[in-house]
């Protein structure tokens, strides 16, 4: 893309270490019990533990946003 600037080295290192560091902990599965003390309700706690043991089908699948 022209009048794009390159990437900084230090950026792409610091992804890339983060990324080989951390990937695998955010793989694991999150604890029921962990997940029903973040949660407020009981609809949230089962849209939460879908998501978390893989089972969202519509959405990016990841955690984030705000629930509304």
């Amino acid at each position: 893309m022209p009048g794009a600037t390159p990437p900084d080295p230090f950026d792409l290192w610091l992804k890339a270490s983060v990324h080989r560091r951390f990937d695998a902990v955010l793989a694991e599965r999150v604890p029921e019990d962990l997940l029903r003390l973040a949660s407020d309700s009981r609809t949230e706690w089962e849209e939460m533990k879908a998501r978390w043991q893989g089972r969202d089908e519509g959405g990016d699948g990841g955690a984030g946003g705000d629930g509304a």
